[in-house]
């Protein structure tokens, strides 16, 4: 049998960051994440041995130190935790937080604001925080279709989101909009990982 890897294998910089302080905060007493920290059972289960608990809901914290996993949290989430007198450790991957800001200033500056992406998702349901009432997420093509796009309509997408099926529903909303501004928010960790399946699968 031939095994072949791709040369990106392995954790992104948001994942890596996001342990590593997780790890650090450990080491100076009681933490937990809110949610798995990552999207990885093994490694959360390794994390938990090494004092880096977690709880699925703000009221099954059990420590003093709350550490926001690598997806980000909506703004609410992150105001009744500092209410509630948490230490907070925001572990938010920088390319997450970047996409929140777009985010935010899309709100301000757009009349409709379309994330692509997984509405599921926790990375997804903090972008949706901060984009405000008028926001629409759609997974996909066929899903923006059945949307309706009103004066100037803002893009952006989760950051592990394929490209070609946001360049996809970029192309068709060009059609239905007024205007469209696009922010292709996709990280490159996520596009260099992409293309090297690509490759490897021919």
């Amino acid at each position: 049998m031939n095994i072949t890897m791709a040369k990106s294998v392995g954790f992104c910089f948001g994942v890596k960051r996001a342990i590593r302080l997780s790890l650090d905060a450990a080491a100076e007493g009681d933490v937990c994440s809110l949610g798995p920290l990552i999207h990885n059972q093994r490694e959360v289960e390794r994390l938990c041995s090494q004092g880096v608990r977690w709880a699925d809901c703000m009221d099954d914290i059990s420590a003093n130190t709350v550490i926001i996993r690598s997806h980000g949290v909506p703004p609410q989430t992150m105001a009744k935790l500092e209410e509630k007198g948490y230490r907070i450790i925001d572990a938010t991957c920088p390319f997450v937080k970047k996409a929140q800001q777009i985010a935010a200033f899309s709100r301000e500056n757009a009349d409709t604001v379309v994330i692509v992406g997984d509405k599921h998702h926790p990375e997804v349901i903090g972008l949706m925080g901060v984009s405000g009432e008028n926001v629409v997420v759609v997974n996909d093509l066929e899903a923006a279709k059945k949307e309706t796009y009103r004066g100037v309509t803002a893009v952006l997408s989760q950051t592990t989101q394929s490209l070609k099926e946001f360049e996809r529903v970029v192309e068709y909303i060009k059609t239905q909009a007024e205007q469209v501004i696009v922010n292709n928010t996709i990280c490159k960790a996520t596009e260099e990982r992409q293309n090297e399946v690509a490759a490897i699968a021919k």
